[in-house]
Parts: C-alpha cells; structure tokens; sequence
C-alpha cells in the first residue's frame, strides 16, 4: 500500500493483491515457513478476497565458514565491500551455483576463488577467448559461416534452454545455471572435438564451420547467463556485436541462428580474470 502512494497511485496495490489473475511467490529462509506457509496465507483467508501465494520456495542456511555470519567475528562481509574488491557477478554466479535450496550451503573465500577460477574464468571464459580469438586472428574477425538449425550447436542450445526453462519455473536455480555451466563445459569439448587448429592447415571451410558453430554457441551462453550474471552476458553480448536487448530479444532468438555469415564481430576482451590471490 504505501509503494502504490508514493507512486501516486494509491489503488494501484490492488493489481498484486486482489487480482485472481496475479501469481505470488514467496522465497524465504526455512526459518520463515510457518509463518509464510500458514500464518500468513490464512490471515489472508480471514480477510476474504485476497490473492494466495501459489508458492513459498523456502531456502535452507548459507554459513560462513561453517559458522552463522557476524561482522564482530570478521566471517561476513558487505555488498559495498565486496564490491571494492571484486564484480558484481563473481558472487552473484558463487551464491546462484551454490545455493542452499535443499541444504545449508557454505561459503568460504577458498571456494570463492575457486570457482570463479575454474567455472567462471577456465569454462565460460576461456571457450569464448578460444573461439572469438580464433575468428579474429583467421577470419577477419568476422562469421566465418550460416550455421544450420540441425548444427549439433543448437541442437545443445535448445535441449539447455527446456531445462533451463523448467527449473527456472520450479524455482530450482541453482540446477538451471548448473545446466548453463554444462554447456559451457559441451562447449569447450566440441571445440577440442573439432580442432579447428588442425583443420585450418588442411581444410579451412571445416574450420569455418567449427568456428561459426562456436561463435553461435557463445551467443546462446550470453543469453543463458544473463539471469545470474547479467553485467558479463551484456559484455559478452556486445562483443558478438549483436543487435537488440539480450534479456528479451536473445530469449526468443536462443537455439537459432543467431549471427549471419559475413557479421563483423567487436573486438574480444576478458571475459572472466582469475584471482590469483585468495580474498579474505
């Protein structure tokens, strides 16, 4: 009610509240569940009228190295500090990839660091400086080839986005990024399959091929991260110079062929910078 007054539309919490066609979700702490799962939704009965949660996905504990946070005991930090130190989707991909959703999950800066090294920079990262180098440096910096709907690349691509989609709608998030590192992992393994190194001595329309294919798979990542590291998936999207807003234009267009043959890329940054130091 006072949202809706200060934006001068005094009736305007009516639309969330009493309207049978809002869905609401409640997502909380396990220490909250009684009261958003009984207390609250029948207080909302004896009122009459009022829209039910549909769902109250209710997460488990995250610890901090194995304890409760506490600044006095100097296991916690603050998003302004964080920030001074790190990116913002460091920790928005540690806290999404380990989520506790079905237990208590704990964080510790070794794992912090770790991830980040191995998933972040040696997974997402490194597929995309492989390929994106490579069309740079024999291409022309540009799509070397059209990639058909049947490419194995977008066949992945799609079969990701279903699951994506269905954890996402079970509210099971940690499992959905999980999928997207997955297929950033498929990635990594088709290029290595395809050794474009090679084929480019003997056969450089293979090698094309393989590139392009890598250059679309790289674009449907973009998308797929977008929800949990939405700073590096626009990096990651400009880069490929593509056109449109990545969260609604790169939804629809996920599992297509994304960039034509002849597409003049930008040119490829880091994506991802290992910590060499572990932060405390």
């Amino acid at each position: 009610v006072e949202w809706a007054r200060r934006r001068g539309e005094p009736e305007r919490w009516k639309d969330y509240w009493l309207d049978a066609d809002t869905k609401i979700v409640h997502f909380i702490g396990k220490d909250n569940i009684v009261f958003h799962a009984l207390v609250f939704p029948a207080t909302l009965m004896g009122q009459g009228g009022y829209v039910l949660p549909t769902n109250v996905p209710a997460n488990e504990f995250l610890t901090f190295g194995g304890e409760k946070g506490s600044k006095s005991k100097g296991n916690a930090i603050t998003v302004p500090e964080y920030l001074e130190k790190h990116p913002a989707d460091m920790i928005r991909y540690y806290l999404t990839i380990n989520a506790p959703e079905v237990k208590d999950a704990n964080f510790t800066w070794d794992d912090f660091a770790a991830r980040n090294n191995d998933e972040l920079a040696d997974v997402f990262g490194n597929l995309y400086h492989r390929i994106q180098t490579f069309a740079h440096k024999y291409f022309d910096g540009r799509m070397p080839a059209d990639v058909p709907q049947d490419s194995p690349v977008l066949q992945q691509a799609r079969r990701t986005k279903e699951k994506f989609d269905a954890l996402i709608a079970n509210f099971e998030i940690r499992e959905a990024m999980r999928e997207v590192l997955a297929l950033g992992r498929w990635g990594n393994k088709f290029f290595d399959d395809e050794k474009p190194w090679a084929s480019r001595k003997e056969d450089m329309e293979r090698c094309g091929a393989a590139i392009a294919a890598g250059l679309e798979l790289c674009a449907a990542l973009a998308v797929l991260m977008w929800p949990c590291m939405p700073f590096s998936a626009q990096k990651l999207w400009e880069m490929l110079a593509l056109d449109g807003e990545i969260d609604q234009d790169g939804w629809k267009r996920l599992g297509e062929p994304m960039l034509a043959k002849g597409h003049k890329l930008n040119k490829p940054e880091i994506l991802f910078r290992k910590i060499e130091t572990v932060p405390t």
